[in-house]
């Protein structure tokens, strides 16, 4: 098996059955394979196949599905290039609210950091509940752990973290399109 430290991983955490980390821009992810690990084995193994398309074509080595949350990441410590969590922070706190076995933002951020090789980058979109898991928030917690932002996106800017042909793709646009403010992208390194 390969060192942790040339591991080259690219994670996304809660994909449901619409993943995107294919549509990420090429600066933002390595070249390892994608993992997709969600709560639900219903949504992983309903992962619409177009999706594994676009994934396979934007030359990832492998793509891997793995139920799992964000307390219990199958990876080792720091062999990931790119943590993708695209709606996790609001949904988990707003579905869950109160639940004492559901991570919350800190404990999240801490999971990811461990996770995150040194220069990998964590990128955070909020598209639906950004009023429960306000982007101060995350952004405090997130850099109480260690990590340097490195981009922050707001509404109709969110686009710049996507490939310019992935904003074709049915989620994206409706994510880009969607009338919620407030929504954000923010992308952290970890040093």
């Amino acid at each position: 098996m390969a060192d942790q430290k040339d591991l080259d991983i690219n994670l996304e955490m809660g994909p449901g059955v619409t993943p995107l980390l294919g549509t990420l821009r090429q600066d933002l992810r390595g070249k390892g394979p994608g993992v997709l690990v969600d709560r639900s084995r219903e949504a992983l193994e309903n992962i619409n196949p177009e999706d594994f398309e676009i994934m396979r074509l934007n030359e990832y080595s492998g793509i891997l599905r793995v139920q799992g949350n964000a307390r219990n990441i199958p990876t080792p410590d720091n062999s990931c290039s790119s943590i993708l969590a695209v709606n996790v922070m609001g949904h988990i706190k707003k579905r869950f609210a109160g639940a004492s076995d559901h991570p919350q933002i800190d404990e999240i951020g801490k999971s990811f950091y461990e996770k995150a090789k040194s220069g990998g980058n964590v990128i955070i979109v909020e598209t639906y509940t950004p009023d429960v898991s306000p982007k101060i928030k995350v952004i405090d917690e997130f850099k109480k752990l260690g990590f340097e932002l490195s981009e922050e996106y707001e509404n109709g800017e969110i686009k710049h973290i996507f490939k310019e042909e992935s904003q074709k793709h049915p989620f994206v646009k409706a994510t880009l399109a969607g009338t919620t403010t407030g929504k954000y992208a923010l992308v952290f390194k970890k040093p």
